[in-house]
C-alpha cells in the first residue's frame, strides 16, 4: 500500500453534499459482474463458467455457475481448506453455496449474496463487519441470520452497506467516520440507515459510503474533508450529492469516486474539487475503481485504463509512469466485468474466461507464481473439488 497516497487522499477525499462541496469515486456498472438470469438464478443449461470476479486488496476471487467460490492471494482471511497455505498463487475452490451472484471483500473478510437474498461471510470480524452481532473472526463461510433480502453488497476496509429488495440500506462493520450513516461506534449486526430508501446500488470507499437512486441521484455520507463550505470533517447523516444527476452506476475507492451517466459518459471527483468529465471516454456501459487506478468497458467489449502504473496495473506492456489520460488495453477483446485493487486488476470475458495483470507479491493473479505481470494473462479455473 502506498502510505503517502494514502495520506493524501485521506486529506483529499470530498463529497459534494446539499449546501457541502465534496467529492467522490465510482464503480463500474458491474463491479462485480455477474451474468446470472434477469431474477438472479443461474440457468443450470449453460456450461459451469465464471460469472463474477473480484480484485481485492492483495486477492481475487470468482464465482461460477454452479455457486463455486475461488479464491487466490493473499490468504489473510484465515481460510481453512487442504492445501491452503498464506498465499494461494492459483484459483483454489473454497465453498460451493448455490445460487450465489456477488461477492466483495474488505482487508481481511468476504462476503457474499446468493439469489435468495442470503448473505454469506468468512474472515476477520474485529469491527463486526461480518455481522453476525459478534467480534469473533470465522475460518470457514458462514450464513448470517442477522439480514435477509439482499440484492447489492460492498465492502472496503472494515466498513459494508447492503441493499434490500425493498430499496432499503443497511450498513454494518467500522464506522469510524459515520460511513455506516450513525453516529454510534462500530455495528457488528446490520441495521438500516433512517431514511435511506429507492434505491438501486450501494457502495463504500472505506472512510464513506454512497447511495445511488432510482432517480439517478446519488447521496453520500461519511469522512470529507474540511472546504470552504464545510465545517466539520464527516457527516453521519446522509446527504444528496450536488452537481451530478442520470447516474447510471457508481464505484469507490480510498482515493476517489466515478460516475458513469446515463449518456455513457464517465465523471471522478475525490482527488478535485469538484466533479470532472473523464475526457475521451464515451459510449462506456460498466466502470471500476482499483484503489489508485481506474477501468472502464465500452459497448465494443474494450478496456480502458488509467491512474497509477507503478505494478502495470493499467495493462499498457508496462510498469512505469501514471496515465491520466484513458488508454484502451491492446488485444483484450469482449470484456464483460472488470475489477480493480491495490495495483492489480481482473477482467471477465464473455466465454467465462479470467484475465489478471498488476501487482503478484501475494499471488493475486493466479498464474503460480510471484512475478508481476504488466498485461493481460489468462487464468486457469477449473473446479478442483470434482
Amino acid at each position: 500500500m502506498k502510505i503517502n497516497k494514502i495520506l493524501l487522499c485521506i486529506l483529499t477525499i470530498s463529497i459534494i453534499l446539499s449546501g457541502c462541496t465534496q467529492k467522490q469515486d465510482i464503480v463500474p456498472e458491474a463491479s462485480n459482474a455477474t451474468a446470472a438470469t434477469d431474477n438472479g438464478v443461474i440457468d443450470e443449461k449453460q456450461s459451469n463458467k465464471v460469472i463474477s470476479i473480484l480484485a481485492g486488496e492483495d486477492y481475487s476471487v470468482a464465482l461460477l455457475e454452479d455457486g463455486s467460490i475461488f479464491f487466490w492471494g493473499n490468504n489473510k482471511l484465515g481460510i481453512k481448506n487442504p492445501g491452503i497455505e498464506d498465499d494461494i498463487k492459483t484459483p483454489t475452490l473454497i465453498k460451493k453455496i448455490p445460487n450465489v451472484v456477488k461477492v466483495t471483500g474488505g482487508w481481511s473478510h468476504l462476503l457474499a449474496i446468493d439469489a435468495n437474498g442470503d448473505v454469506w461471510g468468512v474472515g476477520s470480524n474485529g469491527s463486526g463487519q461480518l455481522g453476525d452481532g459478534t467480534f469473533e473472526s470465522k475460518d470457514t463461510i458462514f450464513k448470517l441470520d442477522k439480514v435477509n433480502s439482499i440484492i447489492d453488497i460492498d465492502s472496503q476496509g472494515d466498513t459494508v452497506i447492503a441493499l434490500k429488495d425493498n430499496g432499503e440500506v443497511w450498513t454494518w462493520g467500522d464506522n469510524m467516520y459515520g460511513q455506516l450513516g450513525t453516529s454510534r461506534e462500530n455495528i457488528e449486526m446490520p441495521e438500516g440507515v433512517t431514511g435511506l430508501n429507492d434505491f438501486k446500488q450501494v457502495v463504500t470507499g472505506g472512510l464513506y459510503s454512497l447511495a445511488l437512486k432510482n432517480d439517478g441521484n446519488v447521496y453520500a455520507w461519511g469522512y470529507f474533508r474540511e472546504l470552504n463550505l464545510c465545517t466539520d470533517n464527516f457527516a453521519a447523516e446522509p446527504s444528496k450529492v450536488i452537481g451530478i444527476s442520470e447516474i447510471k452506476s457508481i464505484s469507490g475507492s480510498p482515493s476517489s469516486m466515478l460516475a458513469l451517466k446515463e449518456d455513457g459518459t464517465v465523471w471522478y471527483w475525490g482527488d478535485v474539487d469538484e466533479v470532472q468529465q473523464v475526457e475521451g471516454l464515451n459510449n462506456i456501459v460498466s466502470i471500476a475503481k482499483g484503489d489508485f487506478h481506474n477501468l472502464a468497458i465500452d459497448n465494443q467489449g474494450k478496456v480502458w485504463t488509467w491512474g497509477d502504473n507503478e505494478y502495470g496495473e493499467l495493462g499498457y506492456g508496462f510498469a512505469e509512469n501514471d496515465y491520466f489520460t484513458p488508454r484502451q488495453i491492446e488485444g483484450l477483446e469482449n470484456i464483460i466485468a472488470v475489477s480493480g485493487g491495490d495495483g492489480h486488476s481482473i477482467a471477465l470475458d464473455s466465454n467465462g474466461d479470467v484475465w489478471t495483470w498488476g501487482k503478484n507479491d501475494k499471488g493475486q493473479l493466479g498464474d503460480n507464481t510471484n512475478i508481476d505481470k504488466y498485461e493481460p494473462t489468462k487464468i486457469e479455473i477449473k473446479d478442483n473439488l470434482n
